[in-house]
C-alpha cells in the first residue's frame, strides 16, 4: 500500500488524478489533503508524516499582483519542506512546473525557484525527487480563464460568450488522462528525475483548438453521434461535454 498526499487536491491536476487513484484502494492510500493545512504546522506535519509520496501541486498560477503570485507559491514550498523537516520525514515529492519557466512572469520564476529548492532538500536528504516540466494540460475540471484555454472556450460556448484570440500561436498540448500516466510511471519506478520535460502529444494552432471545440458543440447540442477523427479531437470532446450545464 501506497500513502499518497496531494496539495492541490482540488484542482485541476488534484482532482483528476485523486479520482484516477481513488479506483485502487488495495494499491493506493490517498492522505486526504486540505488547504487550510499550510495554515497550521500541526496540520501539515501530521498529514506529512503520513505520507510515502506527496504531489505538490498548490500554486497560485494568475493574478494582478505579481509579487504574490511569487512569493505565496514560494512559501508553499518552503512550507512543505519545513514539515518535512520538523517531522523527519523523507517522502518522494513529485514537483509540477511548467513551459512557462522560459517566460519572464512571477510564475515562472516561482516555479523555477521552487524546484531549486526542493532539488537541494532532497540532495541535503538523500531522497527521491521528481521535478516534471509540463506543457500545456487540458482536459475536464481545467478553470476556466485560469488554467487551460480549452477550458476557456468550452465554457464560454455554452455560456453563449464569444471566445477571443490574442496570441493565434501553436500550443503544444497533452491530455490529463495521459498526464495521470506519467505520474503513475513516476510512482511505481521512483523516478528520481529533478528536471523532467514532459512531452506534448499534439501541437495545435489556438484557432484551430476553437474551431474543432465549435465543431464538438454542434454535435453535442443536436444529440449527433460524434465522429472523431482522431484522439485529440475525441479527447476535446470528452472535455467539452464536462462543461455543459
Amino acid at each position: 500500500m501506497i500513502n499518497i498526499g496531494i496539495t492541490g487536491q482540488n484542482g485541476f491536476l488534484g482532482q483528476n488524478l485523486f479520482n484516477y487513484l481513488n479506483n485502487y484502494p488495495n494499491k493506493y492510500n490517498l492522505v486526504f489533503f486540505e488547504k487550510i493545512f499550510f495554515m497550521n504546522n500541526n496540520s501539515l506535519d501530521v498529514w506529512t508524516e503520513k505520507c510515502d509520496i506527496i504531489f505538490h501541486f498548490a500554486a497560485v498560477c494568475r493574478g494582478n499582483d505579481e509579487n504574490f503570485i511569487f512569493n505565496t507559491n514560494i512559501d508553499l514550498v518552503r512550507k512543505l519542506i519545513s514539515s518535512c523537516e520538523r517531522t523527519k520525514s523523507r517522502p518522494h515529492i513529485i514537483f509540477t512546473s511548467s513551459v512557462q519557466e522560459n517566460k519572464n512572469t512571477a510564475y515562472g520564476k516561482s516555479k523555477i525557484q521552487g524546484r531549486k529548492l526542493f532539488i537541494k532538500w532532497s540532495e541535503n536528504n538523500n531522497t527521491i525527487f521528481s521535478g516534471l516540466i509540463l506543457p500545456n494540460v487540458f482536459g475536464r475540471y481545467a478553470k476556466p480563464n485560469y488554467s487551460s484555454v480549452v477550458a476557456t472556450f468550452s465554457n464560454n460556448l455554452f455560456e453563449n460568450k464569444k471566445s477571443k484570440i490574442i496570441l493565434n500561436s501553436k500550443m503544444k498540448l497533452i491530455y490529463i488522462d495521459d498526464l495521470i500516466k506519467i505520474f503513475l510511471y513516476f510512482i511505481e519506478n521512483k523516478i528520481n528525475n529533478h528536471n523532467y520535460k514532459v512531452d506534448h502529444s499534439d501541437e495545435v494552432k489556438v484557432s484551430d483548438i476553437l474551431v474543432k471545440l465549435e465543431n464538438c458543440y454542434d454535435y453535442l447540442i443536436t444529440n449527433k453521434k460524434f465522429i472523431s477523427k482522431n484522439l485529440f479531437d475525441n479527447n476535446l470532446f470528452d472535455t467539452l461535454k464536462s462543461y455543459s450545464k
